[in-house]
């Protein structure tokens, strides 16, 4: 299509008995690579009468279309004696006449279809001057409100809500207004996925990541980036995280809040970020710096922790970092068997899988260790190595290293073993930490366990 072309197309709708129907139309698109950006999908809803010999489409529910002694209500047709209301979709509400019913609902896919935005807090308004009356979207995902009264409006809207780990008051469904016909009926009111689903899976995910390391931060920010490229990113200077719109619905949207979570929880709870080198762009199966490997394997560590669903209880990457590179991975994504074993220490995928055995309860060969999550993040967090700087006196630093982790994590140091290992940087001359060892402590055990998952070939020394 040129700029400034419509499309247009006819579909046919599965035949009803006689009454009066509301259709839902969905259209998707996308745009050229390179832009202009669209947005790629627009909701659209129509009423449709069906009599028994034609049918008609209104704009909005008109009782004027119901021929005489049929009640004007949507649904099959109905004599004016009939009783007035119905079983909602949990079958324990009635619809009664004196209330308005709004489903509150967004569209994910085809095949998913329409879900309650549950969470979500609608309100309703009766006058320019009058307070708000508000309701939280259940799993049903209606809401009732009191009718307005005859000739009179009331406005809806919704917005998500602050909870203890995010910021709320996105406005994520439009102001509109609704009259007195509208009352004893259920009508579908849509929000932005764009904005719902990544505060849900940012609360969702903050939550998982906070219990399972037991450190929390000061609630977070966020946005949606709606720009050509659609960066996801967390902030240190803002302390916010930006989500890209191109993500929203997809299998990997999880993981990927959860993942900037565990950067923002690294950031304020656990000792702070630090500027990577290597890391634009980073990939997870390709090799950046011992730095940037720390970072994002941490960070993608705490996304699988975040993704944990009922439909998924490894988290997203569960399986491939638990068994990667080996023939037991997961045969997507490709990388997981194929990932390459030169330069583990510099990929973050390693280093997220180190995460793993360090602390999941799983017996696989050269995985010894079975800390508590609390223990390693305290670790992550107070790790300190002092480096030798030859001519001025000698300094502790803040972890910022893949070996610093490990050697804090073994309150030791080998030379011999970080030269062989982590090559191209210095060894420390010293190393300490704030944590509590647990009672199964074993610096054997440990060393083990990163030599399998940062040494080329695996343990052996």
């Amino acid at each position: 299509m040129a700029e400034g072309e419509r499309w247009r197309a006819s579909f046919t709708v599965p035949g009803a008995v006689a009454g009066y129907y509301q259709v839902l139309v969905n259209a998707y698109t996308h745009g050229p690579d390179g832009g202009p950006w669209l947005f790629d999908e627009s909701h659209y809803s129509v009423w449709m009468y069906v009599s028994g010999t034609d049918g008609q489409l209104t704009r909005l529910f008109e009782d004027s279309i119901f021929p005489e002694g049929m009640r004007p209500a949507p649904g099959p047709l109905m004599a004016d004696s009939a009783p007035y209301f119905a079983a909602d979709t949990t079958g324990s509400t009635p619809w009664h006449e004196d209330s308005v019913y709004i489903e509150v609902v967004y569209y994910i896919s085809q095949s998913q279809g329409l879900q309650p935005a549950v969470g979500t807090e609608v309100f309703a308004k009766y006058s320019n001057f009058g307070r708000s009356t508000w309701a939280t979207v259940g799993e049903s995902g209606i809401v009732a409100f009191r009718c307005p009264q005859e000739g009179r409006v009331m406005w809806i809207g919704g917005k998500v809500p602050q909870t203890f780990y995010v910021q709320g008051e996105k406005k994520v469904m439009p102001r509109v207004a609704l009259n007195d016909s509208f009352c004893g009926q259920r009508i579908y009111a849509h929000v932005s996925k764009y904005l719902y689903l990544s505060w849900r899976n940012l609360d969702t995910s903050a939550e998982a990541i906070t219990w399972h390391f037991w450190h929390s931060r000061p609630r977070i920010d966020w946005k949606v980036d709606f720009s050509k490229k659609s960066e996801t990113y967390y902030s240190r200077n803002s302390d916010e995280i930006t989500l890209g719109w191109r993500l929203t619905g997809r299998s990997r949207f999880l993981w990927v809040a959860a993942h900037e979570y565990g950067h923002a929880l690294h950031h304020k709870a656990l000792g702070g970020g630090w500027n990577a080198p290597n890391r634009d762009p980073h990939n997870n199966d390709k090799a950046s710096s011992y730095k940037c490997a720390l970072k994002e394997g941490f960070a993608n560590y705490a996304g699988t922790i975040g993704s944990v669903t009922e439909d998924d209880p490894d988290g997203y990457y569960g399986k491939c970092y638990e068994h990667l590179g080996t023939p037991d991975a997961p045969s997507w994504p490709p990388w997981c068997r194929n990932i390459t074993h030169y330069r583990k220490a510099e990929i973050e995928a390693w280093v997220a899988a180190l995460f793993m055995d360090l602390i999941d309860d799983t017996e696989e060969d050269g995985d010894y260790t079975e800390y508590d999550a609390f223990y390693v993040a305290r670790v992550f967090k107070t790790c300190q190595v002092k480096r030798s700087r030859r001519i001025l006196p000698d300094k502790w630093h803040d972890r910022k290293n893949v070996s610093d982790i490990v050697w804090c994590l073994e309150n030791r140091i080998n030379p011999v073993v970080h030269r062989q290992v982590f090559r191209g940087i210095d060894s420390p001359i010293g190393v300490r930490e704030k944590a509590d060892e647990p009672d199964d402590w074993n610096h054997h055990h440990i060393r083990w366990t990163w030599l399998k998952n940062l040494k080329f070939g695996g343990a052996g020394l």
